[in-house]
């Protein structure tokens, strides 16, 4: 087995264990636990498995990660541009009430769907469908999200700008990607996406 294939199985079985423990109620909590631990292990994956790592591509990560955390700290602290919304204690150490892993998330999913999509060579509707995914994902993630504490709303329900603002931050995310000057393609691209989309619907639906 390659070593790819390798790492493939191990992002598809975390999610699967990860799914069965979510719907057992004995053992939910230990699954919630270890999210942090979930996430860095697929993060290394993503990047260890990223072709064409140039410094371009570590410039970008970087950029990419702060953009979006210190955007997740705008809307935590002032409820702009989301909505009004707190993070739990799932996701482990905070800074300005933000996780730090929630960063390395975006960071993971705009690159995943960023090579997705990378056939497209149009980079404004490439850029457009990575964000359209990702709001896929998070249409499917908010349920869960809320049931396991990531995090919480204010107000009765999740207001309708947090998927607008999330998608725009995702475009605005990947057309920066394609000005980058490296060539995105990462080889655990389909089945990062695949086996969080399937955990997340499953979790949210039989949860």
């Amino acid at each position: 087995m390659s070593s790819k294939n390798k790492a493939a199985l191990v992002i598809v079985v975390l999610h699967v264990v990860g799914t069965i423990g979510m719907l057992l109620p004995e053992w939910a909590p230990l699954m919630r636990q270890l999210t942090p631990l979930n996430l860095l292990i697929v993060a290394a994956l993503v990047i260890v498995f990223q072709q064409n790592k140039t410094p371009s591509f570590y410039a970008y990560a970087l950029l990419c990660f702060l953009i979006a955390f210190f955007s997740e700290v705008v809307g935590v602290q002032t409820g702009w541009p989301f909505g009004s919304y707190e993070y739990g204690a799932t996701l482990g150490p905070k800074l300005f009430g933000v996780p730090l892993l929630i960063g390395t998330n975006w960071l993971i999913l705009v690159v995943c769907t960023a090579s997705l999509t990378r056939s497209i060579n149009n980079k404004w509707l490439a850029s457009l469908a990575g964000a359209l995914l990702m709001v896929g994902l998070d249409i499917l993630l908010e349920p869960v999200a809320i049931m396991s504490d990531y995090w919480s709303w204010q107000g009765s329900g999740i207001p309708i700008q947090n998927y607008i603002s999330w998608g725009a931050l995702a475009f605005i995310l990947h057309i920066v990607l394609h000005n980058f000057g490296f060539e995105n393609k990462n080889e655990l691209d389909k089945y990062v996406i695949l086996s969080q989309a399937s955990f997340f619907a499953l979790v949210g639906y039989l949860g």
